[in-house]
């Protein structure tokens, strides 16, 4: 039935020697695919998550701190929201002052 000296138990140890063999390679397998490669792109999206917001709030910044006070807005997920610099609205809200220095309330 089996080569001469191949007996049954040399026979069962090899095959179950490459069971675990293919075993071992699968657990690994999977370890590798999710603790390593999803720390790694984990870590990638945050920096270039990072990069990105920051260059998004740089933008912002400079569209609102203009001279012009214009408003931004932003909008996501179907909401708009209008954002105006508070230097501007402080420069809108002053009283008039006339040549005396008085302050006219009569705006309207």
């Amino acid at each position: 039935m089996f080569r001469e000296g191949l007996n049954l138990i040399t026979v069962f140890l090899i095959g179950w020697f490459v069971i675990s063999l293919i075993g071992f390679l699968l657990i690994g397998w999977s370890f590798l695919q999710n603790n390593v490669y999803e720390s790694a792109l984990r870590t990638g999206l945050e920096r270039g998550a990072g990069q990105a917001s920051g260059q998004i709030y740089n933008d912002i910044i400079n569209k609102a701190g203009n001279d012009e006070c214009n408003t931004v807005f932003i909008q996501y997920d179907g909401r708009r929201v209008d954002l105006i610099n508070v230097q501007c609205l402080q420069t809108l809200s002053a009283p008039a002052v006339d040549e005396t220095g008085a302050a006219d309330d009569n705006r309207g």
